[in-house]
């Protein structure tokens, strides 16, 4: 089976579960067993799937197909343009939530100010704001021992 091939049989898969965005989907569940990026998957399309990675690609699509996260299957996902690290325990950063981290990087701006991030999860906000307004100070507080191990990579990285 091909990377093509392998590909195509995760999107009609995750097509018939109902997953509406199923070819965006195959396309990120294969680049992550791979550890290739978009264009090296379709630059690589006819090359040959290894065994071990067939495996573990319909694995993960049968996981997807039966309604688990795709976030959580990657173990990451990107917000304000940074990938943050997420899996049960967190809730999955949304574009929603960018629009609240750019109205307080507005009214911040350049100033000194603290910011308390309560029950901040992956720590999405509190990591942006951090990162976007660096003249401020900001904490991030989190009570789940599930959550705050995201917490943590986050802040890291």
């Amino acid at each position: 089976m091909t990377l093509h091939q392998a590909e195509q049989k995760v999107r009609v898969l995750l097509t018939e579960a109902g997953i509406e965005a199923a070819p965006f989907e195959a396309a990120q569940l294969c680049c992550a067993v791979l550890g290739l990026d978009r264009a090296k998957l379709l630059a690589q399309g006819e090359a040959p799937l290894p065994p071990e990675a067939e495996e573990r690609l319909l694995a993960l699509a049968q996981k997807r197909a039966a309604g688990y996260p795709l976030q959580y299957l990657l173990g990451e996902w990107e917000f304000y343009g940074a990938p943050f690290a997420v899996g049960e325990g967190v809730l999955i950063p949304r574009a929603d939530t960018e629009t609240l981290c750019e109205k307080a990087i507005s009214l911040l701006g350049e100033r000194e100010a603290v910011m308390l991030d309560l029950c901040s999860g992956s720590g999405c906000i509190a990591v942006t704001i951090a990162r976007e307004c660096p003249n401020s100070r900001v904490y991030a507080v989190e009570k789940s021992p599930e959550a705050c191990s995201y917490l943590r990579i986050n802040i890291e990285r």
